[in-house]
């Protein structure tokens, strides 16, 4: 198969290839398609669950803002 993409595409692909993050420019599409069948997929009832529950809490107001979590979570790691 022969693929014909844009300079800017292709730039980012030599790119990858060049810091060692993939062997090969058909790695990284490889890698790039892996990803995209990955989004496609179905969530497992687990995961639905668990998101549902998080959206409820934030319904009843139990979240917490994304800086005061990002400060909560810094303490934490810095304490360890």
């Amino acid at each position: 198969m022969t693929l014909s993409l844009s300079r800017d595409i292709q730039q980012f692909i030599d790119e990858q290839v060049k810091a060692g993050h993939f062997p090969s420019p058909e790695a990284v599409v490889e890698a790039a398609i892996i990803e995209m069948r990955r989004a496609d997929e179905e969530l497992d009832d687990q995961t639905i669950a668990a998101i549902n529950e998080g959206l409820e809490q934030a319904d009843r107001g139990e979240g917490v803002e994304l800086d005061e979590f990002r400060s909560q979570t810094m303490k934490r790691i810095a304490g360890k």
